[in-house]
């Protein structure tokens, strides 16, 4: 009702709000944001995950910063140690 009410008084960028999928992962974290994290937990960069996941530096940025901020965590540590209890770290092959 909201959004038909904004968009008949002319409003035509209306935010539709977190997909389903986002609302139903640990703190509201999005599919390509956990990937990033189990890649921060495993203690990779942000050049190292930009090469993994194909995406640039700057992306990767972005989504450490939103997930620091989702996490409610000051460091890459108090992250890496979020994601580990939510079970989202994985061991890496050398």
């Amino acid at each position: 009702m909201v959004r038909r009410r904004l968009k008949e008084l002319g409003v035509a960028r209306i935010p539709r709000g977190a997909q389903t999928r986002t609302r139903q992962n640990p703190r509201g974290l999005t599919e390509r944001q956990l990937e990033v994290l189990v890649l921060l937990a495993d203690g990779l960069t942000n050049p190292q995950i930009a090469a993994e996941l194909v995406l640039s530096t700057r992306t990767v940025d972005r989504h450490v910063s939103a997930i620091l901020a989702r996490l409610d965590a000051r460091t890459r540590q108090e992250a890496a140690a979020a994601a580990r209890s939510l079970g989202l770290s994985r061991e890496r092959s050398a």
